[in-house]
C-alpha cells in the first residue's frame, strides 16, 4: 500500500482537508449547513439555487490567484470540493479552462 499512496502522492497531494472547500466556508457557502437543514427551507433554496453563488466565486478566484502568485503549483490547481458539483456554470464561467474529471461508482 505504501507503494500506491506514494505514486499517487506524487501527483495528487493528499492533505486531512481540501482547501478550495475551506475558501467557500469564508464566505458562508458550507455543504455541512446545506445537509443539516431541514427540507424545504430557505437555506437549502439558497444553496442548491445556481443563480447566486458569483460571489463565492469571485472570492474562491481571488484567494487562489493569490495562492498562486504567493507559491504557483508546478502543473495545475486540483479542486475537489464535492460542493461544485451543485454549480458547475459558475465553476466554468470563472474558470474557463477547466477540465472537469467525473467519476461514477457503480455499485
Amino acid at each position: 500500500m505504501k507503494a500506491f499512496e506514494k505514486n499517487l502522492s506524487s501527483s495528487h497531494a493528499m492533505f486531512s482537508f481540501e482547501e478550495d472547500a475551506f475558501i467557500h466556508r469564508e464566505v458562508g457557502v458550507h455543504v455541512l449547513f446545506f445537509l443539516l437543514a431541514p427540507d424545504e427551507t430557505n437555506l437549502v433554496e439558497w444553496f442548491t439555487n445556481r443563480e447566486n453563488k458569483d460571489f463565492s466565486y469571485e472570492f474562491h478566484q481571488t484567494v487562489l490567484q493569490m495562492l498562486h502568485d504567493f507559491d504557483p503549483s508546478r502543473t495545475h490547481w486540483q479542486l475537489k470540493s464535492p460542493a461544485h458539483t451543485w454549480w458547475i456554470d459558475t465553476l466554468l464561467k470563472y474558470y474557463p479552462q477547466a477540465s472537469l474529471i467525473v467519476c461514477l461508482i457503480v455499485v
